[in-house]
Parts: C-alpha cells; structure tokens; sequence
C-alpha cells in the first residue's frame, strides 16, 4: 500500500477506524442528516469537511458556503480544495462521497448572506445541523470585512435557521483569545464593547472614508479587528439563539495535525508561522516569555471537538423530540460552551514549543532556508528593538541592497516587517499568563463511548510534545513549503554550509569589535 508522503504512517494503517467502530453514536446522529457548513477554505473548516466525508459516511448532503475569490466561482475553490492532500483519504477510501457536497455561493455582506432563493429553499426544507466555521481570525483584516464576515454573517445565518422547522443543532466557533483582558476565560458569555446592531449600522450607513477614520477609535485596546468581532458575534448567539438549539466552542492557536487525516497537516499561522520562519532562517529573535504557557491544540482535535458537539447537541435534540416535545422552545435556554485548551491537559511554553520545533527542524531542514535557523527569546522590549535591529533589519538591509544593485527582486526588509508586526499582535499572549476553564469540554468527552472518542479523540492529554514537534517540522515541510522529503539530504548539506558561515561571520564581528576596543583604549 502506498504512502502519503509526510504522513508517517500508510493509508492502510488508518482503514481499521471504520470497520472496528461500528457502534458509534455519533455517526448515527448524522446518519441520513443535511449539513450546513461555512468555512471551508479555511484551516480548520476544511478538516472539518474531510472528517465529516470520511467518518460519517451515512450523512446525506453537505451544503458548503462559499465565495468567489481571486476571479474563482466558488465551485473552481471547492474542487481546488479537494484535489489536495488533506482529502487524499476520502478519495482512496470513499471517492463517491464528494457528490453529496453542494456548494452555495453567498456573500457577507448582503442580506440573508446573498443566497440563491433556491438554495434558500434547501436550507430551511432539509438542514438540520449548522456548523458555523467561517469566523475569521486574520491579524490583517479591515475592521469593515470582519464586521461583514463575523457580525453580518453569523446574524444572518442566526435568522436563516429561525426558519428551519427540523433543525437539530446550531455549532459556532469562536477563539478563546478574544478575552484577551479576562484573567480567567471562563465557559460563559461575556460582554461585547460595542452591540453587533450598532456595528453593523454603522458600516452600512456611513461613507467608508467616515468609517475608516474612525475605525482606530472603535477597537479601541483591541489588538486587531478579528478579535473584536468574534465577541460581537459571540453575543449575537447569545441573544439570537435563546430558543435555538446553539452551542458555541473557543479554540485557542491552532496547529498541525495530530494524526488524522494526516500528521502533519499545516497552515502558516499563528504559532505555526513563528515557527516556520525561524525554521527557515527569517525570524532571529522573538518577542515573549520562555517560560509563559502557549495554549496550542492540533487542528484534527478541534475540529473532532466540534463535530462531536455538533452531534451531542442534535442528540440531545432528537431526544426530546420522541419525548412528544412540540417546540423548541422548551429547552432551558442555556447555551453550552466549550473551552479547548491545552493548558489544563497537556501544558507546553512558548519557549518550548519554538526552540524544541527549531531541534527537530535538524532533522528535516527546510529545502529554501536563507540562513542558519537560530531564535533568541527574550521578553524584554527594549532588547528585542536592539536584538532585532542588529539580527534582522541590519541583514535585510544589506541583502537587500546587494540584490538591488544584481538587479534582483529585493524584499528582504518587507519581509522582516511583516514579522516585526506579528511579534507585536502576538505579544498579547507571549508575555502574559490567562487561566481558562474547560469544564464543558471534559464532560462530553467523559460520557462519550469508546467507539466514539476513538474517532472523534479531542483528549490533548494523550499528545507527546516530542513527537509531535518532528511530525509537525515534517508536515510543514511538505504542506505548507511544498519541499518534498527527497530533498532532505541535500538541505542537510546546505544547512551545514549556512551554519560555517554564519558561525565565521559571528567570528569576524567579534574580532572587529575587540580590534575596535582596543584601538580606542590605546
């Protein structure tokens, strides 16, 4: 049988999930059930996806929103996303699954998201569990685009399922980093700064360059626009979804798979993209606390935790419904709230996770490093602007320079700048210690069966930090950089030629430095 390249073990070995499992109450609850999914070009969503098409092969329809992007109808993203690796899987095991996928196209920013009466009409006929994934996080986002994406969506999608006279279950995601001020995130809604309506009105009814000038004003300590609205939409759910059947779940940094669909599996995020740029040679100092925890869970678990949510709740829905239940209503109107954080289960440091990746990144050394991968960790500002200058912007400066006058492409400085500017969103998190409760999310998983915790394992405390830091190196590698594993042995001999010169280099500096103490004390 042949093996995914980066995947540490063979197809074959994963077959066994499927026919040993056999009563999984999960699966059942999605038996013969039509799905609401958003997000799927994103990280997360799109594991989602795969573990939905490969674990609950019984589903009947996936209804998948998404956008045309970059000149692309959704469809053309759809099939991109499907002729990658992530779904390799599904497509050796049950390739006839993909046609139960439909995808809608929709837009954030319009009402009732701009969906096609028709598909519309299929949502609120046939849909019974939602799983809102399409929360955006990106650092760089407009205030106006993450309003649109995480406040007008969420709101719309909220109004949509009002109509659903079967819907069984309504999943949210959300970040535990956006209570970035709470000393304790606890499973509980908090307060937004500003309602969602008043948003909303705001970016719908003033001229944009009114808006812009005042946007800076409207986040006000909130590091980036994605932060603030991923509150707002928490508190739409919260008010929106009293007489639903909701349940919102925060997930910390995510990271490269665990195991399934494949070790490994990256995107440049977060975390991840700290690491992926000192691995390669970039990144030569870093902002934070070694010694501050980093709440980091494998994408694979999260979006486990998720579909296992989705299914509890609609469980619990079926329930009451063959109790003679008439209305929904008659729930007590609590939403539940699931925390997923490493830190009570599996604790690690920032300083551990990014100098133990940099050590296994030796073993694997990326195909296109531009120096020798080192990484100084310091949580004082004062010596990070020096280190920086002299480690990061001084190189990018001169090499830059040098290509300039070879007349080739320079963007060595754009690059160091953009990572000066993640180092500043992240210092949120890499100087300051927040505890957070998870309550939730370990009693669902202490009265899931052993059939299904074994397929939808979200239980971080069975993770070894020290495998997983080489299969992540490797996943990245491959995923992410697109270096095939064949390379390896000629990237050894490169990282060994970077690091003489940079150790000689480091030599010289110092020679000249002492030459220069010397000449001044004579």
């Amino acid at each position: 049988m042949s093996r995914i390249e980066g995947a540490d073990i063979s197809i074959q070995d994963f077959l066994h999930e499927h026919f040993e499992n056999t009563n999984s109450e999960l699966q059942e609850v999605f038996a013969n059930s039509n799905i609401l999914l958003t997000g799927v070009s994103g990280f997360l969503g799109s594991i989602i996806l795969e573990k939905l098409l490969r674990s609950c092969s019984e589903i009947s329809n996936i209804f998948v929103l998404m956008r045309s992007k970059n000149g692309k109808t959704p469809v053309f993203r759809f099939k991109e996303i499907c002729q990658s690796r992530l779904f390799e899987r599904v497509r050796m095991e049950n390739p006839s699954n993909f046609t139960k996928v439909t995808v809608m196209s929709y837009e954030p920013s319009k009402e009732e998201l701009g969906l096609k009466p028709l598909d519309l009409a299929k949502i609120r006929s046939s849909v019974s569990i939602v799983i809102h994934a399409g929360i955006t996080q990106r650092p760089d986002i407009s205030l106006k685009d993450a309003i649109f994406t995480n406040i007008n969506t969420t709101q719309n999608l909220l109004h949509i399922v009002k109509q659903i006279p079967t819907l069984e279950a309504f999943v949210q995601v959300s970040t535990v980093l956006c209570h970035h001020e709470e000393k304790m995130v606890e499973e509980k809604f908090y307060n937004p700064p500003l309602p969602g309506h008043i948003l909303l009105s705001m970016v719908k009814d003033l001229p944009n360059y009114v808006f812009e000038k005042i946007a800076p004003f409207i986040l006000c300590d909130y590091p980036t626009p994605s932060m603030l609205t991923q509150i707002v939409s928490e508190d739409i759910l919260r008010r929106e979804g009293r007489e639903l059947p909701v349940a919102l779940i925060r997930v910390p940094f995510l990271i490269a798979s665990y195991k399934n669909p494949l070790s490994g599996w990256s995107h440049n995020i977060g975390p991840m993209r700290v690491a992926t740029e000192a691995m390669i040679g970039y990144l030569r100092v870093f902002l934070c606390d070694p010694n501050c925890l980093v709440e980091l869970v494998p994408v694979d678990m999260a979006a486990n935790l998720i579909v296992s949510v989705a299914a509890d709740l609609a469980k619990i829905r079926q329930d009451w419904v063959n109790k003679e239940i008439e209305h929904i209503s008659s729930f007590d109107g609590k939403t539940p709230i699931y925390n997923i954080v490493s830190s009570t289960q599996r604790q690690i440091t920032w300083g551990e996770y990014l100098l133990n990746s940099l050590e296994q990144a030796n073993k694997v050394p990326f195909a296109n490093m531009v120096w020798h991968p080192e990484l100084f960790l310091t949580e004082s500002i004062i010596i990070y602007t020096v280190l920086n200058i002299i480690c990061q912007e001084l190189p990018a400066f001169i090499f830059d320079a040098v290509l300039s006058i070879l007349g080739r492409q320079a963007n060595y400085h754009k690059k160091i700048k953009y990572l000066n500017l993640m180092c500043k969103s992240l210092s949120l998190y890499t100087l300051r210690q927040q505890r957070y409760r998870d309550n939730n999310t370990r009693a669902l998983w202490e009265r899931m069966s052993a059939a299904d915790q074994n397929i939808f394992n979200f239980d971080l405390s069975v993770i070894d930090w020290n495998e997983y830091f080489y299969t992540q190196c490797r996943g990245i590698r491959v995923y992410t950089l697109g270096d095939s594993l064949d390379s390896v042995p000629f990237s050894k001999q490169t990282r060994k030629k970077y690091k003489i010169l940079h150790y000689l280099i480091q030599l010289i500096m110092i020679l000249i430095f002492i030459t220069f103490i010397l000449l001044i004390t004579m």
